[in-house]
């Protein structure tokens, strides 16, 4: 799990991005990623003992095409 966050935190480090870390030094080993950037994006990775969580938001903005992907 540390070569993961380590990879998300070398990947958005160097497109701009603020990144945070933390590990909780309890028994489930949770370790925190959040990424912050420009738009109001918010991206987290959290993982630990008994799983992984990706969440965050953005905000939407119309195709310039005005087609539908």
């Amino acid at each position: 799990m540390d070569a993961l966050h380590e990879k998300v935190k070398e990947q958005f480090v160097t497109t701009g991005f603020t990144v945070q870390q933390s590990t909780d030094g309890g028994e489930n080993f949770v370790r925190r990623t959040t990424v912050s950037g420009p738009e109001k994006f918010v991206m987290g990775i959290t993982t630990g003992k008994y799983g992984i969580a990706l969440s965050g938001n953005t905000r939407c903005v119309p195709d310039p095409e005005g087609k539908f992907r």
